[in-house]
């Protein structure tokens, strides 16, 4: 710790007045780095609430355009007949122009069964089990209701918008979904902070990074991660440029 200009002169006047204002000093400093460490807790955990807010409001996005499509007659029909390829004529314009106006990077949808009947992002990938791999849609589908949130899926880790979907005689087909996966681009498109995020997810023992806020984002250690993934709220400092 460098001495201020005051202690210096002290020094050379009474090491024992010396030695009581080096104690005040150290106690000093180390009352503004703990005010310093309250105030930047709590600048991130009000970062942490915003992000969570974007997200949302991503979801309800999500979500308005899944319902707008599921109400669709024609889109109906197609689902109800388990046409898959008049059901992607029908999805992939407003897919497309969702993608290029809001950001959309997929869209989906998954039949009573729970099994995936069309990837509109993806469509020669099709009919795998999602039922033990995705629980909030695996409950929307088993409640035929609405759901919104972060979900992994086969594909990535996304925000999802789910609303039910019937056949134009009632009868329940399944759940259509739509939102963007969380990538480095996404991330950077959400309200700035001053506080930057990376996304890891658990994978083997370890974890891997899915996305970040910024390329500056700091690396973090495996125990850092590590208690991050236990729920801890973890800050990691860069000096300011």
């Amino acid at each position: 710790m460098n001495k201020s200009l005051s202690s210096r002169i002290v020094l050379s006047t009474s090491a024992l007045i010396f030695v009581v204002v080096g104690v005040l000093a150290v106690s000093f400093l180390l009352l503004l780095e703990q005010k310093i460490a309250i105030i930047e807790e709590g600048k991130a955990a009000a970062a942490e609430n915003a992000f969570f807010v974007a997200l949302d409001a991503k979801a309800r996005e999500a979500q308005a355009a899944a319902e707008s499509l599921a109400a669709n007659d024609d889109v109906r029909r197609a689902l109800a007949a388990r046409d898959r390829d008049a059901a992607l004529k029908l999805l992939s314009p407003s897919f497309e122009m969702l993608k290029k106006n809001a950001g959309f990077s997929q869209m989906h949808f998954i039949d009573a069964d729970m099994r995936s009947f069309l990837r509109v992002m993806l469509p020669e990938k099709h009919g795998d089990d999602l039922s033990s791999s995705r629980p909030m849609l695996a409950q929307a589908n088993a409640g035929r209701t609405r759901a919104r949130g972060l979900e992994g899926g086969v594909v990535g880790l996304a925000v999802r918008g789910m609303v039910p979907v019937t056949a134009p005689d009632g009868r329940y087909l399944g759940i259509l979904e739509a939102g963007s996966f969380l990538t480095d681009a996404s991330l950077q498109t959400l309200p700035r902070t001053g506080v930057e995020f990376e996304v890891l997810a658990a994978e083997n023992g370890g974890f891997s990074r899915l996305a970040a806020s910024s390329p500056d984002v700091p690396q973090i250690d495996a125990a850092a991660a590590g208690r991050a993934m236990a729920g801890e709220r973890f800050l990691a400092w860069r000096e300011g440029r």
